[in-house]
């Protein structure tokens, strides 16, 4: 009998032999081959298991466009904001990207976008979450001013300050003002905390809850996450994804409809990788897509992640951020304990982060969630069951 040599992924001289069925029972028996398929097996799944959380900057606003600031201002996207989104849309599914679960303001601009990108992806059947805590910063008295009248009034580097520094906050918007959000009906579950002007630190105050309940453990549990919203708030998230400071890119600009891809491995619970989205559609290459973050970004990237990750599974889901959440957060990140971004003591006792949900229906929640033992991946019962 000839025999035909037959290369392997071991080196085992043993299984270099004929194609007969002895040879083959032999050849599963060898202890090489074993080892090797088992290498295999572990390299398959560590390419697969990962997920992936998309960032995007809404579409052009009107507000944008008449050169006034927005803030809470529910203005309207824009007919360039609609085409921006409309390429980063046809950008995302051009790449193949599958999603899970999406989130956005409660703001129409940013709402409206996200419409547009589940458009072009295909995505529309999708339920969208949107969440109150993503909202655009409160510029105060800022709010629907041109920005020219603001200038001429409060002086360029003045609006500067409030705008970059982490402690300075507009002038408090009155609540007379028709522009003041608690007279908004959609913010009726939450009118006694409705800021009328925010500092940069509030606005990570305020996300936390978001950041905790919603974004990571989301990604703990393998989902895709598209989360289109604004510009500080994007500025914050990956603040609080790197445990960067407010200095680190504060006067960089997050650019519109370009999308801000985080890859998170589900084997080591850490985010590996972060880029923006390159595509011809949008108009920019891998050459400059590192330009937003700080050198050695791409070396340091969320090294910090992993442990908090591991702790999201002992937190209580339905509850808000708490003082043993942030000792845990401190101690696994090293972080200073006097570091005003991690003052959260002060947050509002509000399970809901959703402000579509009356009161009744909260309270009936509340009686559910403590008789029932069912695991809610990440999401509190509130959120759940008003995307449905």
């Amino acid at each position: 009998m000839t025999t035909s040599i037959v290369k392997h992924s071991s080196d085992c001289a043993k299984c270099a032999i004929c194609q007969c069925r002895c040879c083959i029972n032999k050849r599963t028996k060898c202890s090489r081959v074993k080892k090797s398929l088992i290498q295999s097996d572990i390299q398959y799944n560590d390419h697969e298991r990962h997920c992936l959380l998309i960032l995007v900057r809404h579409g052009m606003s009107q507000d944008e466009v008449d050169k006034r600031f927005s803030g809470w201002n529910d203005c309207d996207i824009s007919n360039i904001g609609q085409q921006q989104m409309h390429q980063t849309g046809q950008a995302l599914h051009q790449a193949n990207f599958s999603i899970d679960i999406c989130f956005t303001s409660v703001l129409k601009r940013a709402i409206k976008s996200l419409f547009i990108i589940q458009e072009e992806m295909d995505y529309l059947w999708l339920p969208v979450n949107n969440i109150w805590r993503l909202n655009d910063r409160m510029l105060g008295s800022l709010t629907g001013f041109h920005r020219d009248r603001a200038e001429s009034l409060f002086g360029q580097n003045q609006i500067k300050e409030w705008l970059t520094r982490s402690e300075s906050a507009p002038p408090l918007l009155e609540e007379s003002n028709t522009l003041h959000p608690r007279l908004n009906y959609k913010y009726r579950n939450i009118s006694s905390i409705v800021p009328s002007t925010e500092t940069l630190i509030d606005v990570r105050k305020r996300l936390l809850p978001f950041f905790y309940d919603q974004l990571l453990s989301n990604l703990y549990f393998g989902k895709n996450i598209l989360v289109v919203t604004h510009e500080d708030i994007i500025k914050a998230l990956i603040r609080l994804l790197n445990n960067y400071t407010v200095d680190e890119f504060g006067n960089q600009e997050i650019p519109i409809g370009i999308p801000i891809i985080f890859e998170y491995s589900l084997n080591t619970n850490e985010l590996f990788n972060a880029y923006y989205l390159s595509s011809t559609l949008l108009g920019n290459n891998t050459d400059n897509q590192y330009h937003l973050f700080p050198i050695g970004f791409g070396n340091k990237i969320l090294t910090t992640t992993k442990d908090i990750m591991k702790q999201l599974p002992l937190l209580n889901i339905n509850s808000n951020i708490s003082k043993e959440k942030r000792n845990i957060y401190n101690k696994k990140h090293s972080m200073d304990t006097n570091d005003p971004f991690m003052d959260i003591d002060n947050i509002s006792d509000i399970n809901d982060s959703r402000v579509v949900v009356p009161l009744d229906d909260q309270q009936q929640n509340d009686k559910e969630f403590e008789s029932s033992t069912l695991p809610t991946a990440g999401i509190s019962l509130h959120e759940s069951a008003t995307s449905m």
